[in-house]
């Protein structure tokens, strides 16, 4: 069909025989793509992926603090070493801050 039209570039109006060929054209099956069947999911919906975390272990100035970040940046939480005190920004978050202190082997109380 796109190739029909460019062949018409010199014709204003289209004649009954091209408006019946451009018909018959566009209504065969052939000339356009057939729909792809909509993906159906294989039983419930996954969850929703756990944010991706940093941990970062920081000695300086008589501290000895591990920092739980969110990969944009956003703090979460840290551990105090010498006190053994966690501390969250959230509480909902507390149990995603301790499982990234147990992953990267942070001495948790």
């Amino acid at each position: 069909v796109p190739g029909w039209f460019v062949g018409q570039t010199g014709n204003r109006w289209l004649s009954a025989s091209a408006i019946t060929t451009l018909e018959t054209a566009a209504g065969a099956s052939t000339t356009w793509p057939t729909p792809r069947p909509a993906l159906v999911p294989d039983g419930p919906p996954a969850p929703p992926p756990r944010p991706a975390v940093t941990v970062t272990h920081w000695q300086r100035f008589g501290q000895d603090r591990w920092y739980v970040n969110l990969a944009d940046g956003t703090t979460l939480g840290h551990l105090d070493a010498r006190t053994g005190e966690v501390h969250v920004e959230r509480r909902e978050d507390e149990s995603l801050v301790r499982a990234a202190l147990c992953r990267d082997g942070a001495p948790l109380p």
